[in-house]
Formats: C-alpha cells, sequence, structure tokens
C-alpha cells in the first residue's frame, strides 16, 4: 500500500492561495465546493489527500475570458437623492 500524504486547512489554504479561516468558513458553509475530504477519529478537523486536490484542481474549469474591473456596474451617488424639481 502507498504512502498518502493527508493536509489539514493550513496545507489546502496554501495550494488554493487562501487563509485557512477562509478554508474552515468554507468547509463548514459548503463542503460541496472544496477537495473530498477526509475525517479520522481522534483528529481535529477533517483532512485531505494530495493526490486527491490535485486531481481535483486539474478538474477545474477556468474561465478564458478576463473580468473587466468595472463594466457594466453603475456608480451610485452618495448622499441623499435631491428632489426633482420639474417644470
Amino acid at each position: 500500500m502507498s504512502a498518502h500524504r493527508l493536509m489539514g486547512y493550513g496545507e489546502l489554504a496554501d495550494i488554493l492561495r487562501v487563509t485557512p479561516g477562509a478554508v474552515r468558513n468554507l468547509y463548514s458553509a459548503n463542503p460541496g465546493r472544496l477537495p473530498p475530504a477526509i475525517v479520522l477519529p481522534g483528529f481535529r478537523g477533517p483532512r485531505w489527500d494530495e493526490k486527491m486536490v490535485e486531481d481535483w484542481l486539474s478538474g477545474l474549469v477556468v474561465k478564458s475570458e478576463p473580468v473587466l474591473p468595472g463594466r457594466g456596474l453603475s456608480k451610485r451617488k452618495r448622499g441623499r437623492p435631491r428632489i426633482w424639481q420639474g417644470d
């Protein structure tokens, strides 16, 4: 049997380039958005198999069109709206 390297929140966060707290929050709110986790009895928190994480990452679809900031978003004016004084 080959040895599997298991990772915790911190190591998975490093791979995903987010904070460990973000991984923790995402796992508790919506675990389906992360790679499949392994829950070991006697350990705190889930663990992720390195190979499964690599396979999960390679299966993700990358958007080919860049998102341009400010496109399609109308910026609202600050403050109280003025009263319209029509003719």
